[in-house]
């Protein structure tokens, strides 16, 4: 069971972009929310109103049911569109990316601090399985845009595509520089 400064340094990167990248989704979670309620008060607002029209007695019938027919199909756009936007499956999959990231880095936070003689599992068996969950979340990401990867030690922006830079180690602190002055 070998614990090299390595491969604790690969297991503390991959852990703080764990953490980093769960707060992202948890805030993306709460701004998917947000954009939920735009369409979901309207939608019980306008049912509620459509309900109780007939029985208010005020209009007459057939005016009534104009007005009804108008409020459901507004409904149904309104509905039509949450659905398209996918917002419940965008929120149900980014709390649980959230949850993923969270419990990835409290597993690596448990084994790193305790001490080396009491760690019940392999280092670079550890390393590998924390690595492997860590890329398959990154897969499973719905966010393209991460500012500070402290795996590769450089700034990225994914959402920018106009450029096609290679990153080997020669280059990493000079691209550092450079996305440092272009943001």
């Amino acid at each position: 069971m070998s614990w090299n400064p390595n491969l604790i340094s690969i297991l503390e990167k991959i852990r703080l972009n764990s953490v980093s990248m769960s707060e992202k989704h948890r805030a993306r979670s709460v701004e998917l929310n947000q954009m939920s309620k735009y369409f979901d008060i309207p939608t019980i607002t306008c049912s509620i109103f459509s309900s109780s029209f007939i029985s208010l007695g005020a209009i007459p019938q057939k005016q009534s049911q104009l007005i009804q027919v108008s409020i459901s199909m507004f409904i149904a756009v309104l509905t039509s569109i949450k659905i398209w936007l996918g917002l419940t499956k965008q929120i149900a999959e980014t709390v649980s990316l959230s949850k993923d990231y969270y419990i990835l880095s409290i597993e690596i936070y448990k084994i790193l601090n305790l001490q080396e003689a009491d760690r019940s599992v392999d280092g670079l068996q550890f390393c590998n399985e924390c690595y492997s969950t860590y890329k398959a979340l990154i897969e499973s990401s719905t966010l393209l845009k991460l500012r500070r990867d402290e795996l590769i030690k450089i700034d990225i922006d994914l959402s920018d595509t106009s450029s096609n830079r290679s990153f080997n180690s020669n280059e990493s602190s000079n691209i550092l520089i450079s996305e440092q002055h272009e943001l």
